[in-house]
């Protein structure tokens, strides 16, 4: 069965109506994405929703730049420092 492994999101059942109104059954899939993901120490392939998807890439921008700046600001205050 087709399902996200972050938020469970499946596959559900509907209805198709057509312009006359006849109904038929139909079936609405999420959109998912097959990834690998780092967990623990293992590198591990996970099938993500889109919306998932887009919330654990913004997650790693916002890591990356977190150790950025953490790396970065130590050698600029020790400058700051040195030139006053």
């Amino acid at each position: 069965m087709a399902r996200c492994e972050n938020c469970y999101k499946k596959t559900r059942v509907g209805r198709q109506v057509s312009h006359s109104g006849h109904k038929t059954p139909r079936l609405f899939k999420p959109n998912l994405h097959a990834i690998w993901v780092v967990r623990g120490s293992r590198k591990v392939r996970i099938k993500l929703c889109t919306k998932c998807l887009r919330k654990v890439r913004k997650e790693q921008e916002e890591l990356k730049k977190k150790l950025e700046v953490k790396l970065t600001k130590p050698a600029g205050n020790q400058t700051e420092i040195a030139a006053k």
